[in-house]
């Protein structure tokens, strides 16, 4: 496999290639511009000969130049009756005529004229002389005055009338050759005859005009374009031999394009005389008049002479663009990628990376795209990321536009700078409409010649831009952005929140719901259907109540138990009044026991202790209560100490009793106190003894206190001496030692003298325990408990002891003063200070206990008596309860016993009656209905066996209540509504978003000279104002210029390719994307736009018209041309460059994946039926708009019979087949079923019949008319990329010899002329079908238009339909039952009717409308992603037209009639009745069905003889303005056509 060679842009081979093909195309421009020096053949319009009631233009730039009523033409006075046959009435038309003479005789009638509109007399009619005829002389004269009085009216307006047509037939010229011709406004008539015959008759100056019709009045308005400058034209005409000084005029030119000025100023007058006195330097007369001169002479002569001429458009500016182009790459040596891809092959990743830079990604993750999208306009964008060119075949009406005005927005949204354009304006025209409005204040349109609404774009867009720059805050842009990016999230969210319902919706038919009820589960259907099959059996329930429980409230045993309570009669009330629960009534056991536990007992009690209890009974409750705690606790601390609980009987023998005495005694308590002081120091004695550890030290015996600490006091001296490490001496001791020799002589530590400073440290430790265990043993003493002698921790363990039994009684010392607090406090005054006291008042306190439980027992019986008799509600007890309450009180143990046994018995009774209330009540409370009418029917055996099937009959219901709730009748059309609501905001937030950041990417991009150029703009021009002022012109001048810097920040432009060239600097990469509408009507003169951004987007067909082939020269001077320039290119690229070549062409051929879009959008399916069969099969082309019930016939043809040619070639026109177009023109305007229709009328033959019809449309229809219905005549060319709602076909030939469609030119003409018609296609031929040959397009359009393949052809017999079997081509039994019920009705319904890419289940086809009928059932849409998809699909097609009904199986299981109401109602809106369809015209006489023509490949060369070759309708017309066009082919001698 050989390896081709990487190219790239500085590659030697591929700028000298690149070069050639700029040099090339030059050539191909520059000889394809005539140089013109005699314009007289242009018809200039002098604005000296102007009417006189039309204003004589001024020089002001804010006037018009021409405003044009439209001059109505009034018919002559009506010839009175009696006139009749006395005056021609053919004169009477003819305003400049004589005056219409009276003959000398004439007919004398007698009677009176015909009734009832009858032409002619009722009565004798003789001969007779004018002077006899008395009635006539005396009618004729008044009639006489009003003809004068019209004639002379009709002559003074005539000049008007003209004047308008003129101006008029140029608006609609310049629109439908808007890249062919122009209209301007010239100045400075250059003329003179050279000595050898030849004529200089040329302006000097121009400036482009615009037109502009309204619509309402077709007031025609002529001004100078805005964008517009004036141009000096000398080097157009003139060279040296004339004088001319080219240096000069150059130079001249410069300074006239900083001086902007009106033609029709003073400047003009004196910018002339300039450039006579610098660049001509000849003898010239120079005149000011306006009026021009007779013809040319031999003296050169100069004259003002102001015109308006419609001319050819000028090519110079394409000239110096490729001019321009090749000096960059020779300058830069570096070729451009868009047109070295043109002469060799790159694939996609050299295009990416060309010049060693990646090309940047155009969109993130989600592109602001504010329009809808299907696959393959998305698949245009995705494209586009990937490489560097796409190009898209865009078929008619397949949304071409649509796609580009998403891309504009999305590119806008990125901050990419963007230019679109086409061959012609009207594509732009549309795209303009199409872009949402905030986004189209980011574009400038500018048109060729005639002007939508009369104002600047281009001044437009610059003001907006200054109004943002002046407060051009990107902060608060950045807040809109936010603000919009969040309001966008909402609304796509609720998008996504109603799809998601209508999504559920129709997943309810196929939803295999897992158990609604018991028993009832699957889809919805047969849900229904299991409810429908049980009604009889378990129907008997009737309907829950809203939100009743899933179960039935009572088990199978709980009704029947039910049902036996009913029957029992416990369902019957009686009055027994309110038993208390037989849990609260106390036995006859305890009723015993509390009556005995009342009575009160003093057994066992002194004298005193009983006196005691006496006075503490007089205490509340709750502070005996208090006392019996207190002494419990003083109880528990004698415990503790081991000490008899019973006061008296302690004694005196050991401490801690005469401690206890003492406390009651309140005896000795500073001594006490101070015992208890010192219990601090034995922690400290413990602690200084744990860290001697078990170690041994030995005291003196018998050691006071004194002598102790006397020891201790020398220790620390002779521990610092040992510690700085002397040592203990035997002789000579050291101070320290000497002092501690009784120490150290009577003490000592593990049986030795204490040597160390540890030593010294243990023995000080148990010196000083020593000493504070007899502080200690001192003061027990004084409270008489001496503390024996014993061993240091024996001492202190027993110290230990005792403080915590003194804390014990210390306890017990506080509770006494407790208890006598609450004495005192309650008014008590008892003596306590001696153990027998104490001892009574604790046996008093537990005898009041006693008294407690007596009283205790006694409530106990009163809430017993109270339970018995009833509460304090005022409700009655039961007799039985009342007995046993008297038995209480009467204290009678045995009757209590035998009244309760009867309340048992009564209890019962009572409890039976509750259970039945209790079942019944809970019944009753999920279904009142039927609890009711249990009670009402329980003697009815029937109950026995429901009640048994409750819970199926339960289930039955539930069922059917989830039937109920999942029935929504109309829900979806609600749902359909609210979601076109919320898409439609969608748009709008999308654009305004895209809008907001294409704003913000414009400000931050925007430099410091933009800027100020806006701002100086907005300056000048608020200086400007109305133009009145001394200065004026300096500011308009000022702001003019401040335009041309600013310019530059605008983000997109959008103009046809002939205003690329004026209107943009000359600039490699001036866009980042270039986007070609209709690229196949651009030639490849327009491959300079490939130089003007790093991406391009193509879309065209090359099914469709394509440049005139005589646009670009002979075919062999442009292989000459090729051979001389693009040697080294392969020849099959070469070739490519042809005169037929077109941008769409040569673009597709190196960006082969050409994206095709399919679905069409525009026409009547019937309309587009014949292009898609005939040029785009396979696959075809997809049609989706549909049709209301007042939609217009799609296909008429008209035979002309008597029809005849006249003329020969491409002036071939056919009167009679002319004047019925007319006609039917004049016809559907008045008809009010077209009131609101654009109209067209296309030639498929030759212009001659395009110039009679315009001629005739002008003599029949006043331009309001025109105007209304935008009526235009035209050639297929000039037609595409327009369109009408009616279209009229002319066909012209009478008779043929030679077949057409043989050539590709003719077959994209037919196709583009068959594809404009929105709503309705007329054809009018004058030739018998019979003389058509097989395998012309035209017997095949005829024949189409004629019988067409019926739109009811998926409708043909189907046979026996049964409702129970299913059959093809039917998807499920559902579909079949209610296309039954729709025939049975009488209408006529196609099944699986296809729609684009999908099949409607069914279509109700009537004689003006159609309704799709969607059957949501389960058999063929079963999973969710199927239902999303045909969700997403039902929206597209809707929003083309399409409307449907949707009927849920569920539904029409339920109740089929009221599942088709609604049906039934929305199909008589549509205008569908229930009839058979039939076709409104008349059957042809041709039954035989249509099909499709096999089209020859066409040759696009002809031979060269034949080089000026006209395709069928391809060349204009010759309006008698300029040059006539080249005779067409396939014409022969006698005026027909061959």
């Amino acid at each position: 496999m050989v390896s081709v060679p990487r190219r790239h842009a500085g590659d030697p081979d591929v700028i000298g290639q690149t070069a050639a093909l700029v040099g090339f195309l030059r050539e191909v421009v520059q000889s394809s511009h005539q140089r013109l020096r005699d314009t007289r053949s242009w018809g200039p319009l002098w604005l000296a000969d102007l009417p006189a009631k039309v204003p004589r233009p001024s020089g002001d730039d804010d006037r018009p130049l021409l405003i044009l009523d439209h001059v109505p033409q009034a018919a002559a006075p009506e010839l009175p009756p009696v006139l009749e046959g006395w005056v021609d009435e053919r004169l009477c038309q003819d305003a400049d005529a004589e005056d219409p003479p009276l003959a000398e005789e004439g007919p004398y009638r007698t009677g009176e004229p015909a009734a009832g509109g009858v032409d002619g007399w009722q009565g004798d009619e003789a001969v007779v002389a004018r002077k006899e005829a008395a009635e006539v002389l005396r009618a004729y004269g008044p009639w006489l005055a009003r003809w004068r009085i019209w004639a002379e009216r009709e002559r003074s307006e005539r000049s008007r009338r003209q004047l308008y047509e003129k101006v008029y037939h140029w608006h609609q010229q310049l629109a439908r050759q808007d890249d062919q011709q122009e209209l301007v406004l010239a100045a400075g008539l250059l003329s003179w005859r050279e000595p050898n015959g030849g004529v200089i008759h040329r302006h000097v100056l121009s400036r482009r005009v615009e037109t502009h019709v309204d619509r309402r009045t077709a007031q025609i308005t002529v001004r100078l374009t805005e964008s517009g400058a004036v141009r000096l034209e000398d080097r157009d005409f003139l060279d040296a031999d004339d004088g001319w000084v080219p240096e000069r005029a150059a130079a001249f030119n410069e300074e006239l394009s900083a001086l902007p000025f009106h033609l029709l100023s003073e400047e003009a007058l004196e910018c002339l005389s300039q450039w006579l006195d610098l660049v001509l330097p000849r003898p010239v007369a120079f005149s000011t008049n306006w009026r021009p001169p007779a013809g040319p002479d031999e003296g050169a002569r100069l004259t003002f002479a102001p015109a308006l001429l419609k001319r050819p458009r000028d090519r110079n500016e394409v000239l110096r663009f490729y001019d321009r182009i090749a000096e960059s790459v020779v300058s830069e040596r570096r070729a451009p990628l868009g047109l070295a891809q043109l002469v060799m092959s790159l694939n996609p990743e050299d295009r990416q990376n060309w010049g060693g830079r990646q090309a940047p990604a155009l969109f993130g993750d989600e592109p602001l795209f504010p329009g809808k999208t299907n696959a393959q306009q998305r698949s245009v964008l995705q494209r586009l990321q990937r490489d560097t060119g796409v190009v898209v075949q865009g078929p008619p009406g397949t949304g071409k536009t649509h796609t580009i005005a998403n891309l504009v927005s999305a590119l806008l949204a990125q901050g990419q700078r963007v230019l679109v354009t086409s061959a012609k304006d009207q594509p732009l025209t549309v795209l303009r409409d199409k872009l949402p409005a905030a986004v189209r204040d980011l574009c400038v349109l500018l048109l060729s010649t005639t002007s939508q609404d009369g104002a600047s774009e281009l001044e437009r867009t610059i003001n907006a831009l200054s109004d943002r720059v002046a407060a051009g805050d990107t902060d608060q842009l950045r807040d809109e952005i936010q603000r919009l990016t969040q309001r966008r999230y909402e609304v796509r969210s609720r998008i996504k929140l109603l799809t998601e319902q209508v999504v559920s919706l129709r997943e309810a038919e196929v939803y295999q719901h897992p158990e609604v009820a018991p028993g009832y589960s699957g889809t919805l259907a047969a849900i229904v259907r299991k409810v429908q099959d049980e009604a009889v059996r378990l129907g008997w329930i009737g309907r829950l109540p809203n939100r009743a429980p899933e179960a039935p409230p009572l088990s199978p045993v709980q009704a029947e138990e039910l049902l036996a309570l009913l029957r029992d009669g416990a369902g019957q009330w009686t009055e027994s009044g309110v038993f208390p629960a037989a849990e609260t009534l106390p036995t006859s056991g305890q009723v015993a026991a509390a009556l005995a536990v009342s009575q009160l007992s003093v057994n066992g009690l002194s004298p005193a202790a009983i006196e005691v209890r006496n006075v503490l009974a007089a205490l509340e409750t709750s502070t005996t209560d208090r006392l019996t705690e207190l002494l419990g606790s003083g109880r528990n601390r004698l415990h503790r100490l081991g000490v008899h609980r019973e006061a008296a009987r302690w004694g005196d023998e050991g401490w801690v009793e005469r401690a206890l005495t003492d406390r009651l005694a309140r005896r000795h308590p500073d001594l006490w106190r101070r015992v208890a002081d010192v219990a601090r120091v034995l922690p400290e004695v413990a602690e200084g003894l744990d860290r001697v550890g078990l170690r041994t030290v030995v005291l003196p015996d018998l050691l006071v206190p004194e002598r102790a600490r006397r020891m201790a006091a020398t220790i620390p001296a002779l521990m610092e001496q040992l510690s700085a490490g002397r040592r203990l001496r035997t002789r000579f001791a050291f101070r320290a030692q000497r002092e501690a020799e009784e120490l150290l002589g009577s003490c000592t530590v593990d049986g030795k003298v204490p040597a160390s400073a540890d030593d010294l440290g243990a023995v000080l430790a148990h010196l000083h325990a020593h000493a504070a265990l007899a502080a200690v043993a001192a003061r027990w003493e004084q409270v008489g408990a001496a503390v024996p002698e014993a061993p240091l921790e024996v001492r202190l363990a027993s110290l230990s002891e005792r403080y915590r039994h003194l804390a014990e009684v210390d306890g017990f010392g506080r509770i006494r003063e407790q208890v006598d607090e609450l004495l005192v406090h309650h008014g008590v005054y008892l003596d306590l200070t001696r153990p027998q006291a104490w001892q009574d008042f604790a046996e008093a306190v537990a005898a009041l206990a006693g008294r407690q439980r007596a009283e205790e027992a006694s409530e106990r019986l009163g809430r017993w008596d109270r339970l018995l008799r009833g509460g304090e509600d005022g409700v009655a007890a039961p007799v039985e309860a009342l007995a046993m309450a008297q038995a209480l009180r009467d204290r009678d143990v045995d009757r209590y016993t035998k009244e309760l046994e009867a309340l048992a018995a009564a209890q019962q009774r009572d409890q039976r009656r509750r259970r039945c209330v209790e079942l019944l009540d809970g019944l009753r409370s999920a279904s009142p209905a039927l609890a009711g009418r249990l009670e009402a029917e329980a003697e009815d055996p029937a109950w026995d066996e429901r009640l048994a099937r409750l819970r199926e009959a339960w289930a039955w219901a539930k069922a059917s209540e989830f039937i109920d709730d999942e029935r929504a009748p109309g829900r979806e059309q609600r749902l359909d509504g609210e979601l076109t609501e919320h898409e439609a905001k969608l748009e709008e937030l999308t654009g305004d978003l895209a809008a907001a950041h294409g704003r913000l990417h414009c400000l931050v991009r925007m430099t410091q000279e933009q800027r100020s150029a806006l701002q100086a703009y907005r300056t000048h021009m608020a200086s400007y104002g109305k133009g009145k002022g001394k200065s004026a012109s300096h500011f308009k001048a000022a702001a003019h210029s401040a335009m041309q810097v600013a310019q530059g920040a605008v983000p997109a432009w959008v103009m046809p390719i002939a205003r690329v060239a004026e209107m943009i600097k000359p600039r490699q990469d001036a866009f980042d994307v270039v986007i070609v509408d209709e690229a196949s009507q651009a030639g490849m003169d327009a491959l300079f736009l490939l130089w003007l951004a790093p991406r391009i987007i193509v879309v065209g067909d090359d099914k469709q018209c394509t440049p005139p082939v005589t646009g670009l020269g002979r075919t062999q001077q442009i292989q000459d041309r090729l051979s001389a320039h693009l040697p080294e290119v392969p020849a099959h690229l070469r070739q490519l460059y042809m005169p037929h070549s077109n941008l769409y062409q040569l673009l597709s051929t190196f960006f082969p994946s050409t994206i095709r879009l399919q679905e069409h959008f525009r026409c009547m399916p019937e309309i587009i039926g014949w292009s898609s069969e005939t040029f785009y099969t396979p696959p075809g082309l997809i049609p989706l708009r549909q049709y209301g019930g007042e939609r217009l016939d799609p296909l008429l043809t008209h035979y002309v019979e008597g029809g005849v040619t006249e003329g020969r070639d491409g002036r071939i026109r056919n009167p009679k087949e002319a004047e019925a177009i007319v006609d039917c023109l004049a016809e559907l305007a008045a008809d009010p079923a077209y009131e609101h229709k654009t109209m067209g009328v296309i030639v498929l033959q030759g212009f001659g019949q395009v110039k009679l019809l315009e001629q005739l449309i002008e003599q029949r229809l006043p331009a309001p008319v025109r105007e209304r219905h935008r009526i235009r005549v035209g050639t297929p060319a000039q037609f595409q990329g327009d369109e009408r709602h009616v279209i009229l076909l002319s066909m012209v030939v009478d008779r043929v010899r030679k077949i057409a469609g043989g050539m590709r030119s003719e077959q994209q003409a037919y196709n583009v002329a068959a594809s404009r018609a929105q709503d309705q296609m007329r054809l009018f031929y004058s030739v018998p079908p019979d003389q058509l040959k097989p395998g012309d397009l035209r017997l095949n359009l005829l024949g189409y238009m004629q019988n067409p393949p019926a739109a009811l052809a998926e409708a043909a017999d189907l046979g026996a339909v049964l409702p129970d079997v299913r059959r093809p081509p039917f998807d499920s039994l559902f579909e079949q039952q209610v296309y039954l019920r729709l025939k049975e009705r009488g209408y006529h319904v196609v099944p699986q009717y296809p729609a684009g890419s999908k099949r409607i289940d069914l279509v109700v086809i009537g004689a003006r409308g159609r309704l799709g009928v969607e059957c949501d059932g389960d058999y063929y849409h079963s999973t969710l992603d199927q239902i999303r998809h045909d969700q997403q699909r039902d929206r597209e097609l809707q929003r083309v037209g399409w409307r449907f009904w949707r009927i849920r199986e569920s539904e029409f299981r339920f109740d089929p009639d009221e599942a088709l109401a609604g049906l039934w109602e929305e199909l008589d809106r549509q205008g569908i009745r229930p009839a058979n369809y039939s076709r409104p015209s008349p059957p042809p006489k041709d039954t035989r069905p249509w099909t499709p023509l096999e089209l020859p490949e066409g040759d696009e060369l002809p031979d060269e003889g034949a080089e000026n070759h006209e395709p069928p309708g391809q060349q204009g017309p010759d309006d008698g303005d300029g040059a006539e066009s080249a005779p067409a082919p396939d014409t022969d001698s006698t005026g027909g056509t061959a």
